[in-house]
C-alpha cells in the first residue's frame, strides 16, 4: 500500500515537471509570437533525406550536396560505378594523347616554316646577284624583271654553276616575258600599235616609252629571237605537253623514232606527229620585230639585222641573208650622215682608205 501511493506520488510528480516544461515552453512560444516571430514546427521523429541512404538504381553514390555535385557529370555515365571510376583515367589519357599531337604539329609546322625561310631567303639573294649582273628597268612589275633577269641567267649557265642551257625553259620565260610587256593592263601601257604586223603579229611604237623599258623590250625580243634558233625543229605535244626535237616524233614521217631520254626506262617515246605542233616561233618573227618597231637605237637594229642575217645564212637561205646583210650595212651608213659615200664602200662594205674621206 505504502508502495503504491508512493509510485503515484512520483508519477505525479513527473506529470507536474513535464506540465510545467510545457507551460514554460508555450510561454516562450507566446513571447516569440508577441515579438512577430514566426516559429517553424520541426519534426523530431522522421530523418532528413540529406542522410545517408541505401544505393538503389536511381540514387547516386553520394548525398545529394551541393558543392559535392558535379553538375557537368553525365548520369548515364555515373549510374555504372566501372563507369565512374574509368572515366577519370579515360579522360586523362585522351588529353595526354593530344597534347602529343599538338606538341607534333607545332614542331613539324616549325621545321616547315623554317625550310620556307631558307628557300625564300636563297632566292631572294640569287635574284639579287643576278639583278647585279643583269639589270632589269625598274618601271616594270616584280614578275617581269624576274623573267627577264632568269632567262639571262639561263642562258649563262657557266656564270652561276651549271653545264648545259634549258632552250625549252629559255623560250617558255621570254615567251611569257614579252606577253607582260604588250600587255596594256600589266607593263604595255603607253604602246601605240603600227600597221603592218609581222607574221600576224602586232609592231608597236615605243616612242613614248622610257629609254630603260625599251632597253629591255630588246633584251627580250634579241634573247627571244636566241632561243627560238635553238628550238628549230623541236615540236610540243598538246596532250602531254613534252617538248623535243623532230626525230623523237612517232607517225608516219619518222617511222623510227629515237627514244626520249626522259622516257629511257620505259622504252615509249612521248610525242606523237598527230598531236605535235612546232614548239616555238621562226628566230626572223622576233629579229623583223626589232627591225620594224620605232624607237630603237641604230645599233640595236644593226645587231638584230646581223644576228638575222646569220641565221639565214645557216639555214642555206644565201639570197634571203644577203639582202639582210646589205640592210645592216645601209644602217650602219646611216649614222655617218649624208657623206658616208666617203667613208665606206656601200656595195662592199669596205672602208675608204683616204685621209680626207670624213673631216673632223
Amino acid at each position: 500500500m505504502m508502495k503504491s501511493t508512493a509510485s503515484r506520488a512520483k508519477v505525479s510528480s513527473n506529470l507536474m515537471r513535464s506540465i510545467g516544461s510545457a507551460n514554460g515552453l508555450s510561454r516562450q512560444c507566446l513571447a516569440y509570437k508577441q515579438c512577430g516571430a514566426s516559429v517553424a514546427t520541426r519534426n523530431f521523429t522522421t530523418r532528413s533525406p540529406l542522410l545517408l541512404t541505401p544505393p538503389s538504381s536511381h540514387t547516386l553514390l553520394r548525398p545529394q550536396l551541393p558543392f559535392l555535385h558535379a553538375p557537368g557529370t553525365s548520369a548515364i555515365l555515373l549510374r555504372h560505378p566501372m563507369r565512374a571510376e574509368l572515366r577519370r583515367p579515360i579522360s586523362t589519357n585522351q588529353r595526354g594523347y593530344y597534347q602529343k599531337i599538338y606538341e607534333g604539329l607545332k614542331l613539324a609546322l616549325t621545321c616547315y616554316f623554317l625550310i620556307l625561310l631558307y628557300h625564300v631567303a636563297r632566292t631572294g639573294i640569287h635574284q639579287e646577284r643576278i639583278e647585279r649582273i643583269y639589270p632589269t628597268p625598274r618601271s616594270w612589275s616584280l614578275w617581269s624583271r624576274w623573267r627577264l633577269r632568269t632567262a639571262r641567267s639561263l642562258q649563262d649557265p657557266g656564270r652561276f654553276g651549271k653545264l648545259a642551257v634549258d632552250w625549252a625553259k629559255v623560250a617558255v620565260t621570254y615567251a611569257e616575258l614579252l606577253e607582260r610587256l604588250e600587255d596594256e593592263t600589266i607593263d604595255g601601257a603607253g604602246l601605240v600599235a603600227q600597221e603592218n604586223p609581222v607574221d600576224g603579229e602586232t609592231v608597236y611604237d615605243t616612242s613614248r616609252m622610257s629609254a630603260e623599258w625599251r632597253e629591255g623590250y630588246f633584251h627580250a625580243l634579241m634573247g627571244a629571237g636566241t632561243a627560238a634558233e635553238k628550238m628549230d625543229g623541236w615540236v610540243r605535244d598538246s596532250e602531254s605537253g613534252d617538248m623535243g626535237p623532230s626525230e623523237y616524233v612517232v607517225g608516219p614521217s619518222n617511222p623510227y623514232p629515237r627514244t626520249s631520254p626522259s622516257r629511257k626506262d620505259a622504252k615509249i617515246p612521248t610525242l606523237r606527229e598527230e598531236t605535235c605542233a612546232p614548239a616555238y616561233k621562226s628566230p626572223g618573227s622576233f629579229y623583223m620585230k626589232i627591225l620594224r618597231t620605232e624607237g630603237f637605237r641604230d645599233n640595236q637594229k644593226l645587231d638584230a639585222a646581223l644576228a638575222y642575217a646569220d641565221w639565214l645564212d645557216y639555214k642555206g637561205s644565201m639570197k634571203e641573208a644577203s639582202k639582210m646583210y646589205s640592210m645592216a650595212m645601209d644602217i650602219a651608213a646611216s649614222g655617218l650622215g649624208p657623206e658616208r659615200h666617203k667613208v665606206i664602200d656601200e656595195k662592199t662594205g669596205i672602208l675608204k682608205e683616204t685621209g680626207d674621206a670624213l673631216e673632223t
